[in-house]
């Protein structure tokens, strides 16, 4: 990893298919606002990926919640820059929250995270057959009918 330090994402899943699936998608990927994924260790059931020194969003504004509305406008404007080309990829995120955004050494090197839900419009299958996959206050009305993603 050429002196870098990285990060270590242990996956507990006992299909393999679930880790390639997800480092096949993360891996398209070249965008200052997504998550750079460096490499697969089948081994551990591991993605290899860049390492960002302040962790989740989610926990950042826990603890910095006297933030400027600036700051936040910022952070918001990056994540929709980096859903845009997930778009333009036609990657499916399914799990964008507070908790995947990831925040590097400065707040203003913010990036998306985790694709182990996400799929590809070519999957055909954007909605999972389990139930609770998706917190219910965030999830499309065509996810509880089994439709397809919408464009909107």
């Amino acid at each position: 990893f050429e002196g870098r330090i990285v990060a270590l994402k242990l996956l507990m899943i006992d299909n393999p298919e679930e880790l390639k699936k997800e480092a096949e998608i993360s891996r398209q990927c070249d965008h200052p606002n997504v998550l750079q994924t460096i490499g697969v260790c089948d081994a551990l059931k591991s993605i290899i990926t860049e390492f960002m020194d302040n962790g989740s969003l989610k926990k950042y504004v826990q603890m910095h919640y006297l933030l400027p509305s600036a700051v936040f406008v910022s952070i918001a404007q990056k994540i929709a820059s980096g859903m845009a080309y997930l778009e333009s990829l036609k990657i499916v995120h399914r799990d964008l929250s507070a908790r995947n955004i990831l925040i590097g050494h400065t707040i203003d090197n913010i990036k998306i995270s985790d694709f182990g839900l996400s799929r590809t419009l070519e999957d055909k299958i954007y909605y999972p057959t389990q139930k609770d996959c998706f917190p219910m206050a965030w999830t499309a009305p065509e996810g509880f009918v089994g439709e397809g993603i919408l464009p909107s």
